[in-house]
């Protein structure tokens, strides 16, 4: 039975493939899964009827959906069915399935446990000032003010013992200024950052490790939020080439190929 409503990931804003489509792609990929969800069933797994049919749904012609769709064959978001020659959503029914127990509970720990992390931080850091204002009314007057607000950090040697999680967000935060990790991709980064760990054990080393990346990263134009430039290019220690728009990519022009002869 189709359906009225539709998930749609706030992800896609941090995809950078999603960032180099036209504008008539971008509202394409959108008015394709809203055609998918209406007259096709979940478990259809995202096949889309006759392009007819979508340019009666969409009211748009079928040489602006030709356009469209090569696009968004080109970046692996629509697939070919080698069984009919239809095209299909790919991962359609896996992201519009309903969110299982198990995961919605690993959302909301992880939602609780950087709030505790967090709110802990606040009070140690408050701790922390409060008691060097009272230790430092008692110092020479000869101290300036900057000395007097200056915040205790742990030394370098210290952060070599902290537990996973805070270790690898202490990076994070120091590195980005961000407040803690984005939740989508939180637990991979921290995975990526502890398998690192032992070749740069404390957080300035990291730190300085990773700087590369992120900078490279931000340079791209691409979201804070998405962390592939600490899954995927920190992890293997190289920096991938900026790939042109006009670079051949033979899979997808094979699909290409195929639509053509239909």
């Amino acid at each position: 039975m189709s359906g009225y409503w539709l998930k749609l990931y706030t992800e896609i804003l941090d995809d950078p493939k999603y960032f180099r489509l036209s504008d008539n792609a971008k509202l394409g990929m959108i008015e394709l899964m809203v055609v998918a969800r209406k007259v096709c069933n979940i478990e259809s797994n995202g096949e889309l009827p006759s392009i007819e049919d979508i340019c009666f749904y969409t009211r748009r012609s079928v040489q602006w959906w030709e356009d469209v769709n090569n696009e968004l064959i080109k970046i692996d978001f629509l697939v070919l069915n080698k069984d009919n020659d239809t095209l299909i959503i790919r991962k359609f029914a896996e992201r519009q399935a309903p969110v299982s127990d198990a995961e919605r509970m690993r959302q909301y720990r992880y939602k609780k446990n950087v709030t505790e992390t967090v709110q802990g931080s606040l009070c140690t850091s408050y701790e922390d000032v409060t008691k060097r204002n009272v230790d430092t009314e008692a110092e020479a007057d000869t101290e300036t003010d900057t000395e007097k607000k200056q915040i205790k950090i742990a030394p370098a040697s210290y952060t070599k013992y902290l537990p996973s999680g805070q270790f690898s967000e202490k990076v994070f935060i120091t590195l980005t200024g961000m407040v803690t990790f984005p939740a989508k991709d939180a637990d991979t980064a921290i995975n990526a950052i502890e398998s690192l760990r032992p070749k740069y054990s404390t957080v300035p080393d990291m730190v300085n490790y990773l700087k590369p990346f992120y900078d490279d990263w931000l340079e791209r134009k691409y979201s804070k939020t998405n962390l592939a430039w600490i899954t995927d290019w920190a992890i293997t220690g190289e920096i991938p080439k900026a790939r042109s728009k006009e670079e051949p990519i033979s899979r997808q022009q094979k699909i290409l190929n195929k639509l053509k002869e239909v």
